[in-house]
């Protein structure tokens, strides 16, 4: 594939970040990147004028993608997914800052190798409300014989990465995230919530398990976001979640660079840590 990078210094932050910084910052984390995102099928939060520009969600391969770029075929659409650095620097350069990823990869689209918990704050609920949420989560996981990997959002929340041998359906696997969810609400009713509507969650972090579906996709690990500042998500230690006294907007594209050799210890096993979801699906009984 022949790799032309374009308008490097068009600005994309209104603090003087460029489309080519953006791509400096892609290229350096390619190396940690790529084994988490290769041959997933991909959505983009593409914004060809910056952050105050307009912004649009792409799932169809546009017209002018290279012939040779990897896509697979799944419901009349065209998903492209990445295996090579240039295939990542690509798709950045068409503007796009956010990279939302499937929970499985090519071929086995309905067979998720990795389970997503978003905890999402209600307005108004302090940042050590998730970080409690979060440690519960990671106790019910331990219990049914799975690692959780956590990051932060890069906007007001956590997720919640949790590798797993593939071979599960992500309907049976979704049915029996549905009940330990909800269990886990029943653990703590005043401070947790299932509630797809925002208007029954105030007050409470909302335990989202839904973007574990063929077709759904979530914000992925070391993605640029779209906001003020140029926040990352991150990964961060189960340590620092206990403490209490993380920034969930504290790395962004201005410093991430001190932060990356802790990022790689953190998350550089994932897969080594895969495990069988026997324990999760024996809930569905």
């Amino acid at each position: 594939m022949n790799l032309q990078l374009t308008n490097l210094d068009k600005p994309f932050w209104p603090e003087g970040i460029t489309k080519g910084d953006l791509l400096a910052y892609y290229q350096a984390m390619a190396s940690a990147l790529l084994p988490l995102l290769c041959q997933r099928p991909l959505v983009l939060k593409r914004y060809p004028d910056g952050i105050e520009g307009e912004y649009f969600y792409q799932k169809q391969a546009p017209p002018h993608t290279p012939p040779d770029f990897p896509r697979v075929h799944w419901h009349g659409i065209d998903y492209l997914y990445v295996k090579t650095v240039e295939h990542l620097l690509w798709i950045i350069n068409t503007g796009a800052i956010e990279i939302h990823a499937w929970p499985s990869r090519v071929p086995r689209l309905d067979q998720p190798d990795i389970l997503l918990f978003d905890l999402d704050p209600a307005p108004g609920v302090p940042f050590s409300q998730v970080c409690q949420a979060a440690l519960l989560v990671k106790a019910a996981l331990e219990k049914l014989g799975l690692v959780g990997f956590v990051k932060t959002s890069g906007s007001r929340g956590l997720h919640i990465f949790v590798p797993i041998q593939p071979g599960p359906a992500s309907g049976q696997l979704r049915r029996a995230l549905a009940l330990l969810c909800q269990t886990l609400v029943q653990v703590w009713p005043t401070g947790l919530s299932t509630e797809f509507s925002k208007s029954k969650r105030q007050g409470k972090v909302y335990l989202d398990y839904l973007q574990n579906t063929t077709g759904k996709s979530t914000a992925w690990v070391y993605s640029v976001r779209p906001l003020p500042g140029a926040p990352l998500s991150w990964p961060v230690s189960w340590d620092e979640v206990e403490a209490g006294n993380l920034n969930p907007q504290q790395f962004t594209l201005h410093n991430y660079l001190q932060y990356i050799p802790q990022a790689r210890q953190l998350w550089g096993d994932f897969f080594q840590q895969a495990r069988s979801a026997a324990g999760l699906l024996a809930l569905l009984s």
